[in-house]
């Protein structure tokens, strides 16, 4: 039925099996009132359903396949082992539901609430999943890796075990999200995020993007990717102990008081970084980065700087106690009070003239 044929403010109201199929076999369910009905295994594949509204009705195994949905809403209904592949539920509300084995599988949820809801057991391949709403919903286990992700509402979500790859958690305050050592992070973006205080320890973060994130006081011990972007991102007092981040990118960033020991920041890029009072002991830098940096009075004992850049860096009151600067480079950088007591200097080179005359040209 097409939209003008029933006035927007005189819904249809369905209580019945039999009238929802009825409606349903006339193409009469846009914007209807389905109330209390018992429909287990119902076929509504490929019916209008915009902004329908479904209340406490039992709708398990029921068929939604390529519906319309926009704008429908769900209240205390059963929708387990529902099947809801490639239908289009934007901006419908789902919120608090439990979706056992239930298929939304190249779906489109964009701006759709779901809120609450359990998903553990949901089949989302290739669903579209832009400005969802995952507030304290449970994803745990789940593989996300093939679903496009768009989100920065997932306060309280329970992240655990899950998957995620090419996700964008770009301004997302994820303060509150459950994590553990087998959620994945690949090439998922986190620009502006705030992850501060979060327990991140063990997770992977392969080619993940976290500039001008907030991750004040978070612990990444044992964290591990290729090419962590953490450009501009406030990183102080938190843990990174053992960290394994080759090529990783903390240009700019604010690490003042964050604990870098026994981190393995190769080929890492430091360049304009604030780290005072930061600790890289028995760190692995080598061919790391710092030109321009503050690391005033922070602490490289027994770390491993072999061709490192410090040039133009403070490294004033710094420690490098047993450190091994084979090859490093120390153009124009401040060392006023330099502790370097038994570190390993060999072809160590200080201010360049011809470069510094260039330089002041």
């Amino acid at each position: 039925m097409s939209e003008e044929r029933r006035p927007a403010l005189d819904p249809l109201v369905i209580e019945s099996q039999a009238a929802l199929l009825a409606a349903a076999a006339r193409g009469d369910l846009l914007g209807a009132e389905i109330r209390g009905v018992s429909a287990n295994g119902i076929d509504l594949a490929g019916q209008d359903l915009r902004r329908a509204h479904f209340s406490a009705c039992e709708l398990s195994a029921a068929v939604f396949e390529g519906a319309r949905l926009s704008g429908a809403r769900f209240s205390s209904c059963n929708l387990r082992d529902a099947r809801f592949k490639a239908a289009d539920l934007a901006d419908a509300d789902l919120s608090g539901h439990g979706f056992a084995r239930a298929d939304f599988s190249e779906a489109i949820l964009t701006q759709t609430k779901l809120a609450s809801s359990d998903l553990t057991q949901t089949r989302l391949s290739d669903a579209q999943l832009i400005g969802v709403d995952l507030t304290a919903a449970w994803l745990g286990g789940l593989d996300l890796s093939d679903v496009l992700l768009v989100s920065e509402h997932l306060a309280g979500a329970d992240l655990r075990g899950t998957r995620f790859r090419l996700a964008d958690f770009s301004g997302a305050n994820l303060q509150t999200v459950k994590l553990d050592a087998t959620t994945s992070f690949e090439q998922c973006r986190f620009e502006e995020a705030d992850l501060s205080y979060l327990d991140l320890r063990k997770l992977n973060l392969q080619n993940s993007n976290l500039s001008r994130a907030t991750l004040v006081g978070c612990d990444l011990s044992g964290a591990h990717g290729t090419q962590v972007g953490f450009c501009e991102a406030n990183l102080s007092s938190a843990r990174l102990v053992g960290f394994k981040g080759l090529r990783a990118d903390f240009s700019g960033a604010t690490l003042n008081g964050a604990d870098f020991a026994q981190s393995e920041c190769v080929d890492a890029e430091f360049a304009g970084c604030v780290a005072r009072r930061a600790s890289f002991k028995s760190a692995k830098l080598d061919h790391a980065r710092f030109g321009e940096a503050d690391l005033s009075e922070s602490s490289f004992r027994s770390a491993s700087l072999v061709w490192a850049v410090f040039d133009h860096a403070k490294l004033d009151r710094s420690v490098f106690l047993e450190a091994d600067l084979s090859h490093a480079s120390l153009h124009r950088a401040s060392v006023g009070g330099c502790h370097m007591s038994r570190a390993k200097l060999d072809d160590i080179r200080y201010t360049d003239p011809e470069r510094e005359r260039a330089e002041d040209f």
